[in-house]
This record gives C-alpha cells, structure tokens and sequence, in this order.
C-alpha cells in the first residue's frame, strides 16, 4: 500500500513588534481645491489671477455702524443736499453778467433768457390776462357822465372867458346857461354810450398792443431788479427747495447706514 502524504506543519505565530516609537498615522487626504475665480463674461480666471485677486481681495469682514457713522453720513448727505440745491438756486440769477470760466461762458439763467422770458410774459399777459375788452368793461365801471363833465369843463372854460369879453355875448354866457350847455351835452354823449365803449375797443384793438408792450418793459428791466420781483413773490419756495435738498440728503444718508447695517448682519 501507498505511504500516507506528510502531515503538514501549523503556520507559525507572527513576530512580535520591534521595541520603539510607533510609526505615525496616515495623514488625511487634502481637501478638493476651490473651482477658479470666474470672471465677469462668466470664463474662467488664469491661475495667476486668481490668485492675485484673491491676496489682493480677502474675504470681507463688515462690522455694525457705530454711533458715529450714523451721525456722520446723515449729516454729509444733508449738507451735500442743501448746498446743491442752494446753489441751483443761485445760479437761476447768477451770475448776472456773463462770465468765462475756463472754456465755458456762465451766467444766470433769468439773464440768459431775459429776451425769451419777456416775450413769454407779454405773450401770456396779451392773450390771457389783459384784453381790451376786459378795458373796455373798466372804463364801463367807471363815472362816465361826471368824468366827462369835469373834461369839458376844462376845455370849455377858457373859451367861455374869451367869448364873455366881447360886448354882446358876454351878457347871455352867464354860469346857469354855461351849466345847461355842458350838461346837456353830457347826457347827448351818455345816451349813445354803447356806441362810444365800441369805438373805444376797436381804438384799443389798433392801437394798443399789450404783449408788445408789456415784453419792451420787462426786456428793459434789469436783471437785479428781475430777481428783486420774482423774489419778493418765491422767495418762501425757493428756501423750501433748499430745505427739502438738506432734508432728502438726510434721508438718503439714513438709508445708507441701514443698508450697511443689514449687510454686516447678513454676513
């Protein structure tokens, strides 16, 4: 019979560690690197620029206003406000003369368009403000009769003293009859006095131009005393529109401090 195969000998028990410091563990494996920076067309950045931007640019850390910022961006925008607006105003008169400064020729608006501002004026005040009918109906308003007396009354009292020096007449031209004669032309006048009113307009219609007239006389006027008028009427507005300047300076200031407020709570 066939001899049985060798038993097997059992494996042998590892080595034991060799005495010392233990080897340190695996370090981990590094984090995946951040995508590139991306530009505003939406490409990708070089390297070189990312990395520029990004030790040139650090994360930003915004902190809550203090009580300082919010007194002085308020304050800044309100004196930045006010100042516009005042000086807009100013310049609607000044400078009165024309004046170069640098390559530009500057002068206030109202002296600038005096010309224009004074045809407008007449035009307005021709066509809407004063016709002649409008006239026409004062002098309708007014003591026809003794306006008319007190005329011939002038008219006719140095010739009735001439006529009253001659022999014959200057017996029958006594003060009575002087008075009837007056009178009664008076009263022959105010019965057709419809009839006078209508030839007066079409008199005033062709002789008397109002927007002509009123544009020479604020084409005359000097600029000092244009803003001396349109002041005295809007000076009150004029300082209300400095005031809201300062005011909405204010408010814009205000809001600014509030935005960095929710922005630095945001981040």
């Amino acid at each position: 019979p066939p001899a049985p195969p060798p038993a097997r000998a059992p494996p042998s028990p590892p080595p034991p560690p060799a005495a010392g410091p233990r080897p340190p563990p695996a370090a981990p494996p590094p984090p995946p690197a951040p995508p590139p920076p991306r530009s505003f067309r939406g490409g990708a950045l070089p390297a070189w620029k990312g990395a520029t931007a990004a030790a040139i640019l650090p994360a930003p850390t915004m902190a809550a206003p203090d009580l300082w910022t919010w007194i002085t961006i308020p304050a800044i925008g309100g004196l930045i406000g006010w100042s516009t607006n005042w000086l807009a105003v100013k310049m609607i008169f000044r400078p009165l003369q024309p004046r170069r400064i640098l390559f530009f020729k500057v002068q206030g608006l109202v002296g600038r368009r005096q010309q224009d501002l004074a045809k407008a004026i007449g035009r307005v005040v021709g066509s809407h403000l004063v016709e002649h009918r409008d006239v026409v109906r004062s002098l309708n308003k007014l003591d026809f009769g003794g306006v008319l007396a007190g005329v011939l009354d002038k008219g006719l009292a140095p010739k009735v003293q001439e006529l009253r020096g001659l022999p014959l007449i200057g017996g029958f031209l006594t003060e009575e009859r002087v008075a009837g004669i007056r009178d009664s032309i008076v009263a022959s006048i105010m019965e057709h006095k419809e009839a006078v009113l209508d030839e007066v307009e079409k008199g005033l219609s062709k002789g008397l131009d109002v927007p002509s007239l009123v544009e020479k006389k604020v084409a005359a006027f000097s600029v000092a005393k244009l803003e001396t008028l349109i002041l005295e009427v809007a000076s009150r507005e004029l300082r209300a529109i400095e005031v809201l300047g300062g005011v909405l300076g204010v408010l814009i200031g205000l809001a600014q401090v509030g935005f960095l407020l929710w922005h630095g709570q945001a981040a």
